[in-house]
């Protein structure tokens, strides 16, 4: 079967856990009446996740340079949404996302998958 239209082994999985764990900073942030930062950090995670679904999207693997994408435009939207936005602040957002966290949730589904593999478990599964 030809790979268009499948992710990447893991991709799915990784992105579930990532909404786990922003689903419970919402919380904490709904708790605390901290609408403008739900919003943000929401329009934020749901950017990352469509930009890497539709970057990973036929591939064997997703590269960094699509990680860093999705990061990007994470932060610009997370910037934008800010109330208060500078130029500065802005690209300290988009760099942020782009060099920093999206580099670290590639390098995390990467050693995940080779940690699976020298365990024997079968990561190689593609997903619809």
């Amino acid at each position: 079967m030809s790979r268009a239209g499948r992710y990447p082994p893991g991709l799915l999985a990784s992105l579930a856990l990532l909404a786990v764990i922003v689903a419970v900073a919402l919380i904490g942030l709904a708790t605390a009446g901290n609408w403008a930062k739900v919003f943000r950090v929401a329009a934020a995670a749901l950017t990352y996740a469509l930009l890497l679904l539709v970057l990973g999207r036929g591939r064997a693997e997703v590269p960094l340079v699509s990680f860093m994408a999705a990061g990007a435009g994470a932060g610009a939207v997370s910037g934008v949404a800010r109330a208060a936005t500078w130029p500065t602040l802005l690209a300290a957002s988009v760099l942020g996302a782009a060099l920093l966290l999206a580099p670290f949730h590639w390098w995390a589904l990467r050693t995940w998958l080779a940690l699976g593999r020298e365990q024997g478990i079968n990561s190689t599964r593609e997903v619809r």
